[in-house]
């Protein structure tokens, strides 16, 4: 810098508010945010039963998801896939509970692709897998959500 001249002082930060604080914990609703005109329905339509050990889809159960594959393409909704397992026998009760959890999954996931080789497409449809009791039939429940 030459001998004389000075440098200009920076420029005053702006000058923003600061953000409006909420005083309640509840959202604020606008006009984009309205309730359904309908409540959603949860419904089970189906129970698909396998042998023990297996996530194999028989015959009969065939049948049964192409009727419920053409009754959601004519109702429209959401499929909801909840594999069961029954307990695996041996090991400790940690590895018990993670293969029991592996097969109602395998039995959730084969019920999901025979719905959609049924035309059932596949972002309507969620696959879970839940805990179930040695006393349970092992299976998978099948749920719509219009």
């Amino acid at each position: 810098m030459p001998e004389g001249e000075t440098v200009a002082p920076p420029p005053p930060p702006p000058n923003i508010p600061p953000p409006p604080v909420r005083t309640s914990a509840a959202p604020t609703q606008t006009a984009a945010l309205t309730a359904p005109q309908h409540p959603l329905m949860v419904q089970e339509i189906a129970q698909i039963v396998f042998a023990d050990g297996s996530a194999a889809i028989t015959g009969d159960a065939h049948g049964q998801l192409t009727a419920v594959a053409l009754f959601q393409q004519k109702s429209g909704g959401a499929i909801r896939i909840v594999g069961h397992a029954e307990p695996r026998p041996g090991k400790d009760a940690l590895q018990q509970q993670i293969d029991g959890f592996a097969l109602a999954l395998d039995r959730a996931k084969a019920v999901a692709k025979v719905l959609s080789d049924a035309g059932v497409p596949a972002q309507d449809m969620m696959v879970e897998a839940a805990p179930t009791r040695a006393s349970d039939a092992p299976r998978a429940e099948i749920f719509i959500t219009r």
